[in-house]
């Protein structure tokens, strides 16, 4: 009987390995999140249809996050007809994603947002782990005065606007996925414990 609980445990153990919680926080507008975008790329969820217009609106924040004060960019997306995006303090108007963007017409959406300085900042947006912005910022891309100051600052928090955030639901840090290889082993192995319980 203990042998058999053991196992037991051990099942419950990898299977809870395998449906780990898989992190989404619920988005509650204009609190700050400690996150620094330029160590760490944030996904968000969303359930919006492309017509609606709502919109995406995250802002980067440096020092203590008082604010406009503290404000060090935003990164927009745009749920009009055809999916737009905008970099706050880059270029304070609505662009097309490129022509050959996948972006599914499905509601249901995973955004990835990556931001690099090697030293040029590089914005990059995937949309369901599929990439469909390539972005670095220059003069030639950004006509917003101070542009380069804002977007090269120790960033601290990110925060989702009251005001103008009606499409982002949940967020959370983005963690590498595992390759199909190791989910396939972890899988085999609680599926032969299981079986080896059951047959106890």
């Amino acid at each position: 009987m203990t042998h058999f609980m053991f196992l037991i445990l051990i099942c419950f153990t990898s299977s809870a390995m395998i449906s780990a919680d898989d992190g989404w926080i619920a988005v509650s507008k204009d609190k700050n999140y400690d996150f620094d975008l330029a160590k760490t790329s944030v996904e968000i969820k969303t359930d919006s249809k492309l017509g609606s217009n709502e919109v995406v609106d995250m802002w980067l924040l440096k020092g203590q996050g008082n604010g406009f004060s503290d404000w060090a960019g935003s990164v927009m997306l745009n749920f009009a007809s055809t999916m737009q995006y905008r970099l706050g303090l880059c270029n304070g108007v609505w662009s097309d994603f490129p022509s050959s963007s996948k972006i599914p017409s499905a509601p249901e959406k995973v955004w990835r947002i990556t931001m690099t300085r090697t030293p040029d900042v590089r914005m990059q947006i995937y949309c369901n782990d599929d990439e469909v912005l390539d972005v670095t910022l220059s003069s030639n891309t950004c006509a917003d005065n101070g542009w380069d100051t804002s977007w090269n600052s120790e960033l601290t928090k990110i925060t989702f606007t009251k005001s103008k955030d009606t499409a982002s639901d949940y967020y959370r840090p983005y963690t590498e996925k595992p390759k199909k290889d190791e989910d396939k082993t972890k899988l085999s192995f609680a599926n032969s414990l299981k079986v080896n319980a059951a047959l106890l």
